[in-house]
């Protein structure tokens, strides 16, 4: 005879062979093809247009990180923008730029390549220029162009400044931002 076993707080499958097959298939496999149906049905993919989105990304590393051939930092930047973009969805996305890797935000030839770091040579105005003009905000901090002994007249074109890097970042996770850290 068959039996019925309880298993998984309620759901019941039948025990025993062929039976157990299909009454399985039916409980776990059946309601996933219908909830996928009725996402794509209504918004056509799991980014919804028009939805808004509070990035920030949190760059500190060296800026030997964020060259042309890697991945994160500020390709990552770009790679969301362009995401934004082909969905539709509506992303407010800034970049703080503190630390280490606060030379991505002077023009090229203003600190030395000492403070820049062994091997470092790389221009990023393209790539900052690339996230301004996406409507992206570029933060630095007055402590690191303390620091570095820079003023906001050697900082890249649209680079804003805020007093603290840290607080700046904390300020905006309190408002909602999903904070990206390198």
């Amino acid at each position: 005879m068959l039996q019925l076993v309880t298993l998984f707080n309620g759901i019941e499958l039948l025990e025993g062979g062929f039976m157990k097959k299909i009454v399985g298939f039916m409980v776990f496999v059946v309601p996933v093809f219908v909830f996928a149906k009725d996402i794509d049905a209504k918004n056509n993919d799991l980014i919804s247009a028009g939805k808004t989105y509070n990035l920030i990304f949190d760059l500190d590393a060296k800026p030997s990180v964020y060259d042309a051939s890697h991945g994160n930092g500020l390709n990552y930047v770009k790679n969301m923008i362009d995401t934004c973009n082909k969905y539709k969805a509506k992303c407010n996305i800034q970049v703080v730029i503190h630390y280490k890797s606060f030379p991505l935000v002077v023009k090229a030839g203003e600190i030395s390549s000492k403070l820049l770091g062994k091997g470092v040579f790389y221009d990023y105005n393209k790539d900052i220029n690339y996230i301004i003009n996406n409507g992206a905000s570029v933060i630095t901090s007055k402590d690191g162009m303390n620091y570095y002994n820079i003023n906001e007249s050697q900082l890249l074109p649209g680079v804003k400044v805020a007093d603290s890097a840290t607080l700046y970042l904390a300020s905006q996770v309190q408002k909602g931002y999903l904070l990206i850290s390198d």
